[in-house]
């Protein structure tokens, strides 16, 4: 049985992939307009950040973390698409009832 899961689940990176790559890039447009813009706020090359939204690859937990962080969404939201996006952290933005 366990065979077949992984089997399964090999089938369905390529799709997997593809829907990480359109949330990251749906998420990055809200607020940037641009991968380069990107890339240079989470310190990457911008050819590696390109690769991420095209589907290529997919970033590390470490790139993950810093995505979700700038972007203000949840890990969740940006691996399985599931959770909205989280408050704003920026104090400027928070209001106080």
């Amino acid at each position: 049985m366990a065979y077949r899961a992984i089997t399964m689940t090999k089938k369905m990176l390529p799709k997997a992939r593809a829907d990480f790559a359109l949330r990251l890039r749906m998420a990055r447009e809200a607020d940037y307009p641009t991968a380069k813009s990107f890339a240079g706020a989470i310190g990457v090359e911008d050819e590696t950040y390109r690769m991420w939204e095209r589907g290529d690859r997919e970033p590390d937990i470490t790139n993950m973390v810093k995505i979700a962080s700038k972007l203000r969404i949840s890990l969740d939201f940006l691996i399985m698409g599931d959770l909205p996006k989280l408050p704003s952290q920026d104090p400027q933005e928070s209001t106080l009832v």
